[in-house]
């Protein structure tokens, strides 16, 4: 019987854990680039990846021996790279299938925290690529990540599950893109500098924005943030001055009292251009004078609006969701066919060899009696013979091979066994070889 070398995972996500719990068990690249060696070398596994985002730790294995081992492999690997569990219940444990399956719903954002968020796809790039350095990949966890990639694009390019923005910050942007269009010919003030102002940048960057000024209370933050996405920071008095000179103006602070006002803004406005100035509000409290909407060519949004529009495309992606199922389930039947056909193909060639073995041996015993015009007709039939009598038995292991229920398999177990298939034999090694 071949000993039949299956995908493993342990994981822990943010449906099961705490950030605080998470934070402990993440790995670094650095860190998870020296953990791949170490976790190799546990009882059993042949192949290892590790993908670490911040919401969820991942540990995908390739390996030959028992579910119970491989559980407790884990366990002991996690201890001995300083990532203890407090509770082995907080994480969850996958096997073959189920493991795949995970992973593929991984790829295609069906599993964030965010339905259909768009750079997890690139982070299970990232961790097949860290794997790889570390030289901790071979044909299946390869095949595995590969055809999670293949998955997670006709997830994104043949569904609209990653369409629409599904935060304030994106909502946001997307709603200025809505309004101006190309965003490349338009300047944005975008005022505070915390973690919201932050993801706002960023999408602002992402659309490729004429121009972004950044103000705050403390300049220092505002420095800093507009040195990251290529912006120019701005004194926090220089707020009113600016609005002239922008078509966009993003609130994104925790103050507890109007910045821009109605009465504030009158004179600003007088040496403006007589075009739009959109206002959007993403803070609670509210930076902008709703009251603003009263001036002319002034428009005000404020995190309602917001809120609206990211339901709107929430209930958009999640119509998606049986359309992206449907895709992973086509692409996880192919991998386990695929998988499967490593059992079959070294006992279709062991089971040649044994009866053109057999066929050889008897052929030598009657060698002696018969000319050599009789040996050659005789041969011709007992490899005729054998050719028949291995035809249908051959279709049949093939056949196994597209059994996604494990069925298949205990089938191609059972021939192994009443043919006498060694795993050693010289055409299961030549068949290894090949796959």
């Amino acid at each position: 019987m071949i000993h039949r070398q299956e995908v493993f995972l342990l994981g822990i996500n943010h449906r099961m854990a705490a950030v605080d719990i998470r934070e402990k068990l993440a790995y670094k690249p650095a860190e998870a680039l020296a953990a791949l060696p170490l976790l190799k070398r546990q009882p059993g596994i042949q192949e290892a990846a590790i993908l670490s985002t911040c919401n969820r730790t991942e540990i995908y294995v390739v390996a030959d021996t028992s579910r119970d081992l491989v559980k407790k492999s884990f366990f002991d690997f996690l201890s001995l790279s300083g990532k203890e569990v407090s509770d082995e219940n907080l994480c969850y444990f996958f096997e073959e299938e189920e493991a795949a399956a995970h992973l593929f719903r991984v790829a295609s954002g069906m599993d964030s925290m965010i339905l259909g968020e768009p750079q997890i796809l690139g982070q299970v790039k990232d961790a097949y690529h860290l794997a790889m350095q570390a030289q901790s990949l071979a044909g299946i966890l390869d095949r595995l990540f590969n055809y999670a990639f293949v998955t997670g694009k006709k997830v994104r390019s043949q569904t609209a599950l990653c369409e629409g923005a599904v935060t304030v910050a994106h909502a946001a942007v997307e709603l200025a893109q809505k309004i101006f269009g190309d965003l490349a010919t338009h300047k944005t003030l975008l005022i505070g500098a915390g973690e919201m102002s932050e993801l706002v940048a960023s999408h602002l960057q992402d659309k490729g924005v004429a121009a972004l000024y950044i103000a705050n209370r403390t300049f220092e933050k505002a420095e800093k943030l507009a040195q990251r996405f290529h912006g120019e920071a701005l004194p926090f008095a220089d707020i009113l001055g600016k609005l002239a000179a922008v078509d966009i103006v993003i609130g994104a602070t925790s103050a507890t009292e109007f910045i821009l006002t109605r009465q504030n803004m009158v004179k600003p406005l007088l040496s403006r251009p007589a075009q739009p100035l959109f206002l959007i509000d993403i803070s609670v409290p509210r930076n902008f004078d709703p009251r603003i909407n009263e001036l002319d060519n002034i428009f005000v949004h404020d995190i309602d609006a917001l809120k609206q529009i990211v339901e709107s495309n929430l209930a958009a992606r999640r119509e998606e969701i049986p359309k992206a199922e449907a895709l992973i389930a086509g692409e996880l039947q192919q991998f386990v066919k695929w998988h499967n056909s490593l059992e079959v193909a070294p006992t279709i060639a062991a089971l040649r060899e044994k009866m053109e073995h057999i066929c050889e041996t008897e052929l030598e015993k009657c060698q002696s009696s018969l000319n050599e015009k009789e040996f050659k007709k005789v041969s011709t039939i007992a490899r005729s013979i054998v050719n028949k009598i291995l035809h249908t038995p051959t279709l049949r292991l093939k056949e196994y091979t597209q059994q996604p229920d494990g069925n298949g398999v205990f089938k191609v177990d059972i021939v192994r066994e009443l043919f006498g298939l060694g795993d050693n034999s010289p055409a299961h090694e030549e068949a290894v070889k090949k796959i």
